[in-house]
């Protein structure tokens, strides 16, 4: 009886470490390039275009400054793949320096021909976003 316990024990242990092993695999492979934010279906925008943020502390200053309710919102990681698939279906991305700095490279290496953003100038929002999509 004991022994059956031990082999379940063990068992359980190491499909938790393979589960881990394959999560941080594909955390590798799939980098989180910032966070989007969503209340039901709807997805906070810039005009037309989903807004990812380089932190969870940047999507709340950006919809407070949208006068949205941050607790009305799920804030959610936003992976490389999801935006990379949602850009080749025709969507468009608003993101802040952050966030577009994670996207630069993987964008790069995918093929899309973005270059270097200059930040250095926030605007009269204090928030700049640069706006990624094609037609």
């Amino acid at each position: 009886m004991k022994d059956r316990r031990k082999e379940r024990s063990r068992r359980r242990r190491e499909l938790q470490r393979r589960q881990s092993q394959r999560q941080r695999r594909k955390a590798q492979r799939d980098p989180v390039i910032g966070y989007v934010a969503r209340q039901g279906i709807h997805m906070a925008c810039d005009g037309d275009a989903c807004i990812v943020a380089g932190s969870r502390t940047a999507m709340v200053a950006i919809l407070e400054y949208h006068r949205n309710d941050p607790a009305e919102h799920a804030i959610e990681p936003a992976r490389c793949s999801q935006i990379l698939q949602a850009i080749g279906l025709g969507g468009a991305y608003a993101f802040d320096e952050q966030a577009y700095g994670r996207f630069l490279p993987e964008a790069q290496q995918a093929g899309l021909p973005l270059v270097e953003e200059d930040f250095s100038d926030p605007g009269p929002t204090g928030i700049h976003l640069v706006r990624i999509g094609f037609l």
